[in-house]
């Protein structure tokens, strides 16, 4: 299924992911942590389902994300508690990404940062 985003220019032209969107994506677990950064799960989504459109080094981006969060399970379940327990995973994306008929897409089980990552025991 081709999806879209309402943006002046397509992701591939964006450039680099970690000196925009996820300039700070590596700051979870500081005190500082700051909230207003709270559409990550949003935008990280938005360009799962756009995988397809990015570069492959916004690919690898995307990528290196996902295992910093994947290695810091407490500090990303703490930063980002809120939207795993509160959000609506079938309109949590409205406004974000829209499929070719109009609709926004539920999130998917395989959006794992949707959901507090288990961590292992010690």
């Amino acid at each position: 299924m081709a999806y879209r985003m309402n943006a002046t220019k397509p992701p591939r032209e964006w450039g680099s992911l970690l000196t925009g969107m996820f300039g700070c994506y590596d700051t979870i677990g500081d005190p500082a942590f700051d909230m207003d950064r709270d559409e990550h799960l949003h935008e990280r989504s938005m360009l799962e389902f756009l995988r397809d459109q990015l570069t492959p080094e916004q690919q690898a981006e995307l990528d290196q994300v996902d295992a910093y969060w994947r290695a810091h399970p407490k500090e990303f379940n703490e930063a980002f508690a809120i939207w795993h327990h509160q959000a609506d995973k079938k309109t949590e994306l409205a406004g974000f990404i829209e499929d070719e008929n109009g609709e926004t897409p539920a999130i998917p089980r395989s959006h794992w940062w949707w959901w507090p990552i288990e961590e292992d025991a010690p």
